[in-house]
Parts: structure tokens; C-alpha cells; sequence
């Protein structure tokens, strides 16, 4: 046998051996409280009562009552865009943990500069211990206008709204019911995200 077939079938057993590997490695593992693909546990539906906007209460007001939410909206800052916190009230007398976060994160849907992509539709929201579970529509990502600073808006944003409530220490984002890697590429999803440190 020439030398030039000997490197050839040597080449070819090197291919064939990388492919065996990367087809058998291990999948990577969702840390994630239900399975990728699977249909989420029951879920509280989001709150349908009606929501009105309320002003943005002033640098040190008092904390927020019991039927008002903080939710964030993008502004433009000299830097570039910034999350600007504002505020929804709920009408009901004891809305409960769900129905507040649930106000809070439609609210950053909507508006001319929303800190989540436009079209997207919370729909779903459990809250299981210390972590909020919340569960988007596909435009999360589909809509999403891409770069890093946009994505962490949006992360910030909804990790920020999430802590407002004082048990919630992580938010774990699903789309359509699965876990996802990222939403521009930056960020990993696949474990839950801590929520900024509580005063």
C-alpha cells in the first residue's frame, strides 16, 4: 500500500473518530425546574384586572403599597438607553405575589420604548419558592433587536421587577414552555438569574 493511501485512510479514521465523539458526547443539562420541551406545571394565568399607569413616585419614597408594582421602561440617557423605574397600580383590595409581578412584567411590554421585545406575551407565571418562574410568548426572542446592552436591559429589567417582591431571590425565564440557552447570545438562561442584592 502507497503512502499517500495509508495517509488517506489515516486522515479518513481520524474524521470518523471526531464525529463518533461529538455525536456521543453528553447533552448539555438544563438546570431548570421543569424539562425543556415539556409542558409547565399549572401555573397562575396572568392578572386580567384592569391595571392604570401611575405617576413614577420621586428618588426615597416610601416603599410602594401592597396593590402597586415597580415595572422598568427603556429611556435614552447620554450614555446610550437606561432603565427608568415606574409604577402600576392594581385595583382589588389584596392582590396577591403573581397578580403584582404579573402587572409588572406586562407593563414592560408595552409603552413606545418597552424593556422586553415588542409582541411579547407573558404566559404563564408560577412563583415555586424563591424563584419566579416566568414563561414568554417566542417574540422574546424572535423580536428581540439583538446586541448586548439590549439584552441586559431586558435581563435587568426583569430580575429588578421580580426582587421587588421580597421573597424572590432568582426569575428562570422560559419561552413557549422551554428553557432556552440565551436571548442575544451574552447571557446564559439555562440557570436561574439572581435577582439584584436586597437593601
Amino acid at each position: 500500500m502507497s503512502n499517500q493511501k495509508r495517509i488517506f485512510l489515516a486522515l479518513i479514521s481520524v474524521l470518523i473518530g471526531m464525529g463518533l465523539f461529538l455525536f456521543n458526547r453528553p447533552k448539555p443539562r438544563y438546570v431548570s425546574p421543569y424539562v425543556p420541551g415539556a409542558t409547565p406545571p399549572s401555573v397562575a394565568e396572568p392578572s386580567q384586572q384592569p391595571i392604570q399607569a401611575t405617576p413614577t413616585p420621586p428618588q426615597n419614597a416610601p416603599p410602594a403599597k401592597a396593590n402597586t408594582v415597580t415595572y422598568y421602561q427603556v429611556v435614552d440617557s447620554p450614555d446610550g438607553p437606561v432603565l427608568h423605574p415606574a409604577t402600576r397600580e392594581l385595583t382589588g383590595e389584596k392582590p396577591t405575589d403573581e397578580a403584582r409581578l404579573a402587572a409588572a412584567v406586562v407593563a414592560m411590554t408595552e409603552g413606545a420604548t418597552p424593556a422586553l421585545p415588542k409582541g411579547t406575551t407573558l404566559l404563564r407565571l408560577k412563583i415555586e419558592g424563591t424563584t419566579a418562574l416566568l414563561d414568554f410568548s417566542k417574540e422574546l426572542k424572535e423580536n428581540f433587536s439583538g446586541g448586548d446592552k439590549a439584552e441586559q436591559l431586558a435581563i435587568n429589567a426583569l430580575t429588578a421587577t421580580a426582587g421587588q417582591l421580597a421573597h424572590i431571590e432568582t426569575v428562570q425565564i422560559f419561552i413557549d414552555g422551554a428553557a432556552v440557552e440565551t436571548l442575544g447570545g451574552s447571557q446564559s438562561l439555562l440557570r436561574p438569574l439572581k435577582v439584584p442584592q436586597k437593601n
